[in-house]
């Protein structure tokens, strides 16, 4: 895929520095065929059992193009809980 000759990049040492708060979304590992999300995934668990302060959702049955009216309403849910009110 085109996106590998531009993105040779292991973002996990980054990662590893990085304590924000983080709400990854990901399509159904199935249907995005731009992205790998199962390794994705694997890693980002590995950094949040590590402490890591992330949130991870996989859509299933939604690809890469993930629909607003999927996901809006767990990131109102993380935020509410990430950052309080």
């Amino acid at each position: 895929m085109w996106y590998r000759t531009v993105l040779d990049v292991d973002p996990v040492p980054l990662l590893e520095r990085l304590e924000t708060p983080t709400l990854w979304l990901f399509g159904d590992p199935a249907l995005d065929r731009f992205g790998p999300v199962e390794t994705s995934v694997e890693r980002l668990q590995l950094l949040r059992d590590a402490g890591k302060p992330y949130h991870i959702h996989v859509y299933e049955g939604a690809d890469h193009n993930l629909d607003p009216s999927s996901w809006t309403d767990d990131l109102w849910s993380w935020l509410d809980r990430t950052v309080g009110h």
